[in-house]
């Protein structure tokens, strides 16, 4: 899978599915909730979150 933070100027990784999600157990780990979100054209310009 091909990753990147979402903080401005971090660099883009790849990394196989299995440490992905081994990677990201801890936000699922109390109830916790991933919400998928479309992709956007313009996503490389910013983001605005509400």
């Amino acid at each position: 899978m091909r990753l990147r933070h979402a903080l401005r100027g971090r660099t883009e990784e790849r990394a196989p599915f299995a440490e992905v999600l081994s990677r990201l157990a801890s936000y699922f780990a109390v109830a916790g909730r991933m919400i998928g979100q479309p992709w956007q054209e313009r996503l490389p310009k910013g983001m605005v979150r509400r």
